[in-house]
């Protein structure tokens, strides 16, 4: 599943996003109880029942609150989902999918994007074909092999504790020394940036960045400052560098997707998480949408409670009333048809009235000439009369 940060969705999203997919939507584009909550019960067990699973299964996820609430316990417990969330802070060596699929994906996304823009004479990702090229990232992978390795060697499936990689735990003191310098160091470079950036004209700033993909078509006498000030920021935020440079940045830099993905029915069982939304990055923004592209209406179902309606639920309450935020794509595709069958029907019912009405102010000038044409002879009759006596 995928999740943006809209309103509504628009509608040209809907359409290229691979059927077997769910979209989402919620305020800034991440995870909520709500949205997990309707993700599980709407999109998650409906493909569990279509692909005849057997009950009891087990969906683990991350232990991150979004995933845990007392409504979705209810749910889970009555329809025989065990719910369990891994041990936190311990992705690097108990979670299947950052110990074996991020880092193929990751290879994936880089070429498959690389290859993309190559095609498309190196324009940007836009939100449109994310899902497109992700799908494509995926399928080139062996997904069942991938995630079967990863459940063993975190010793999730078969059970084992002896699976895990222990010394890997030593290791965590001298990675938060590194963070902690390369955070420092990030800092020291930032601002360095805003000291000089401070000093340049605010227009001739605009100009470069307007021009950040590498290539300037400014004033020559900038040439030289131009080309200092885009080294300067790409080595402050790697984001902002040439757009060449696409292939080589994380797909977790740009969307956030569900702990667990809905499989197709073949081969791609795979599920992809903690892919954040960096929605106003210089790779995949808004203007890259067209200016046609025309917001879907939200779907038709009761608004939901807020948060403390999942949250505070009492031991009968166990299924709280969402706004309908989550659907496969599938569905959102049914959605917009049936809005383009209703604004054409719409459309047609004006278009009738339209003709009615201009029918009713023919018919009126007719009569008004009629009425004219009547008076003209009355009129033409009574001299007529008077000229004759």
């Amino acid at each position: 599943m995928i999740l943006y940060a809209y309103e509504r969705i628009p509608g040209p999203i809907v359409a290229a996003a691979p059927a077997e997919w769910s979209l989402g939507r919620s305020k800034n584009g991440w995870m909520t109880q709500e949205s997990f909550y309707e993700y599980v019960t709407s999109v998650f067990y409906k493909w569990c029942l279509d692909n005849h699973l057997e009950f009891p299964i087990i969906l683990f996820v991350d232990g991150h609150r979004s995933h845990l609430t007392l409504a979705l316990s209810h749910f889970c417990v009555q329809h025989q989902i065990e719910l369990i969330a891994l041990y936190p802070n311990a992705t690097h060596f108990l979670q299947p999918m950052d110990v074996a699929l991020f880092r193929p994906l990751k290879l994936n996304w880089s070429k498959v994007v690389s290859t993309w823009r190559m095609e498309h004479g190196g324009v940007s990702v836009d939100k449109v074909n994310f899902a497109l090229l992700l799908n494509k990232a995926i399928s080139m992978l062996d997904t069942k092999r991938i995630l079967g390795n990863g459940f063993k060697a975190c010793g999730l499936h078969p059970f084992s504790p002896d699976a895990v990689d222990y010394s890997r735990l030593l290791q965590s003191n001298k990675t938060h020394k590194n963070q902690y310098m390369e955070n420092k160091e990030a800092e020291d470079k930032k601002s360095c940036i805003q000291f000089i950036e401070k000093n340049i004209f605010p227009k001739t700033l605009e100009c470069f960045k307007i021009n950040k993909t590498g290539i300037w078509t400014g004033e020559i006498r900038d040439t030289n400052l131009f080309y200092f000030w885009l080294r300067a920021t790409s080595k402050v935020n790697p984001t902002q560098e040439n757009l060449s440079t696409i292939e080589q940045k994380s797909i977790s830099e740009y969307y956030q997707l569900a702990t667990q993905a809905c499989p197709n029915e073949g081969s791609q069982d795979a599920s992809i998480e903690n892919i954040h939304s960096i929605l106003n990055s210089s790779v995949i923004n808004d203007e890259n949408l067209s200016p046609n592209m025309e917001p879907a209406e939200c779907l038709n179902v009761k608004e939901g409670k807020n948060l403390d309606s999942i949250v505070n639920l009492d031991e009968k309450a166990t299924q709280p009333e969402t706004t309908k935020n989550i659907a496969t794509s599938n569905e959102w595709r049914a959605y917009h048809q049936d809005l383009i069958e209703k604004k054409k029907k719409m459309e047609e019912e004006k278009r009738l009235r339209m003709e009615l009405r201009l029918e009713k102010q023919k018919i009126k000038k007719e009569k008004e000439k009629d009425k004219k044409i009547k008076k003209q002879k009355e009129k033409e009759k009574k001299l007529k009369n008077v000229s004759s006596k």
